[in-house]
């Protein structure tokens, strides 16, 4: 009897866990020959996994994309390669999932081999892992980079590091796409007090607007010299600017932000890096919360300076409402090893528990970061194997400690009807581009343009591709350059004692309008455009 009791209480034990299985989750993704750099990883729809990598081409020059879709264990199930190894160089930064189940992926390319003058891209897959569209962002002869996006609830809002004609104070850039990869606006800022300012990432914040995170210097009183500071800037859905702000963190010499996620309740939680006075080194990894109002609630160091030179801290995302995950990076004093690895901290930034996932002499920092829909954490990084780097994904459950290996059959790419193909080139011909520096040469009245002038019967009005406007708050100006105007816009004509003599509700990309004119006196009239009920531009005409 004793016999059949232990039997059968193996048997239940086997069928409660044939869901989980206990392993070392670590997963390496190599390619022959080919150095690999990890940038980027999200859960799909299907509990697979969307890992996002570069090749390394001579040496140090990031060349191509190389995309990697995997069941929930980490097995690879296709493979995506972006760019031409043999040819141009091009990176990707991010790889963001879609509510349609498609792809959208930030990244810069090149079309000079070695060049040092790479322009911002932004490209989107379908479901089935084709390319569906790309947009790129043509710049003069200076650095841009499209370094990450997001999906809002028409479209799509794209980050650039754009390095313009002032390059100390026009640093950061917004672009918002629709669904199908239209430019809607592009938003340029210009700081008259913050120097060399980096966008780092992108949220949209819980009442609809849009922040960016990063960093920017700022000559403090007293002080010759730049000193960094957490940069935030709020912008409206619509592109224009509402907030700005250098928070000044107490006691520092040197001070950045990565990454914010907000909480419902206004505030918020950044990651970066803080240079402490004393002692003056390199930056070390600390938390940083704020409050909608900048005010600065908690900053704290995460190390013992005594112990770690330097380091920060990157990504960080909620585990649950008291709980809070942040990757690290940081070099120890007295030897040469380099630390990376996993904080949980609570929501005031003490820590709960810390995971190291790489250690030595030439070790890299964690790029990708997320933690699924059942609360598993993914960090993937590179790191060196053998001659050659190649990318490392890691999954952790709730405690840190390695995840287990799944045996349910999940059913993967069920979004896509005809199957996905399991290797396929895509080469991101972008034939549609924005000139993000003509745009800064556009006046901020738009013209536009009556012929024939005078007019005897039809008159015809030409519009302009960009309306202007231009706007500044707390030091900073942002210059709005926005495309699909013509939906909030109408043109009325005028008399010369200001009676409205007709009007007309414009279309959609509409770039010209016909007025019948043989109902008007001869006379002088003026045609005024009216965007959003405001009047942006006027052009008189002569009728005869």
């Amino acid at each position: 009897m004793k016999n059949v009791y232990f039997t059968l209480t193996i048997l239940l034990f086997l069928i409660i866990n044939t869901s989980a299985l206990s392993q070392k989750w670590e997963k390496i993704y190599s390619y022959p020959q080919r150095d690999v750099i990890a940038f980027s990883v999200t859960e799909s729809y299907d509990h697979g996994i969307l890992l996002l990598s570069n090749f390394l081409k001579n040496g140090d020059n990031l060349h191509t994309g190389w995309l990697i879709k995997t069941d929930v264990n980490g097995k690879k199930l296709w493979e995506r390669f972006i760019g031409n190894y043999e040819g141009y160089q091009s990176v990707y930064e991010e790889v963001v999932e879609t509510a349609d189940k498609g792809i959208v992926i930030p990244g810069s390319w090149s079309k000079e081999p070695y060049s040092n003058s790479p322009d911002p891209l932004f490209l989107k897959l379908d479901v089935c892992g084709n390319l569906e569209w790309c947009r790129y962002f043509k710049t003069d002869d200076h650095m841009d980079f499209g370094v990450d996006m997001m999906q809002v609830s028409d479209g799509f809002v794209g980050l650039m590091q754009y390095y313009g004609y002032n390059y100390a104070t026009q640093r950061i850039a917004l672009t918002k796409l629709d669904n199908y990869g239209n430019v809607q606006w592009v938003q340029i800022y210009h700081s008259e007090s913050a120097f060399n300012e980096e966008g780092k990432t992108i949220i949209q914040r819980f009442d609809g607007d849009i922040m960016v995170t990063g960093e920017a210097n700022v000559i403090k009183p007293g002080s010759p010299y730049q000193q960094p500071r957490p940069l935030f800037i709020i912008t409206a859905p619509d592109g224009s600017l509402k907030d700005f702000g250098v928070l000044d963190v107490s006691d520092t010499l040197w001070s950045t932000t990565w990454t914010t996620k907000e909480k419902p309740n206004g505030i918020f939680y950044s990651t970066g890096g803080v240079l402490v006075n004393p002692p003056y080194s390199w930056p070390y990894p600390y938390f940083l919360k704020t409050n909608n109002n900048k005010e600065i609630l908690v900053s704290k160091l995460l190390i013992d300076t005594a112990i770690v030179s330097d380091g920060a801290t990157q990504h960080i995302d909620f585990l649950s409402d008291t709980t809070i995950v942040m990757t690290y990076g940081f070099n120890y004093k007295s030897r040469s090893i380099v630390e990376t690895g996993l904080y949980k901290l609570d929501t005031l930034g003490n820590k709960l528990k810390t995971k190291a996932l790489l250690s030595g002499a030439n070790v890299h920092s964690i790029e990708g970061f997320e933690i699924t829909h059942d609360k598993k954490i993914l960090a993937f990084a590179p790191e060196w194997q053998g001659n050659y780097l190649c990318s490392v994904l890691f999954k952790l459950n709730s405690d840190l400690e390695d995840d287990s290996i799944y045996t349910l059959p999940y059913v993967y790419d069920w979004g896509c009807e005809g199957g996905v193909d399991t290797v396929l080139n895509i080469d991101p011909e972008c034939g549609v581009y924005v000139d993000i520096d003509e745009l800064e040469r556009l006046p901020v009245h738009p013209e536009i343009k009556a012929f024939p002038n005078p007019v005897s019967d039809v008159l015809t009005v030409t519009l302009p591709e960009y309306l202007v406007t231009r706007s500044a708050q707390h030091n900073m100006q942002a210059s709005v350059y926005i495309k699909d105007y013509q939906k909030d816009a109408r043109l009325e004509i005028f008399d010369i004692n200001g009676g409205l003599m007709d009007t007309q509700t414009l279309t959609s990309d509409q770039r010209e309008v016909i007025f019948k004119s043989g109902v008007l006196n001869p006379g002088l009239y003026m045609v005024c455009l009216v965007y959003q009920n405001r009047q942006v531009s006027t052009v008189k005409f002569v009728k005869e």
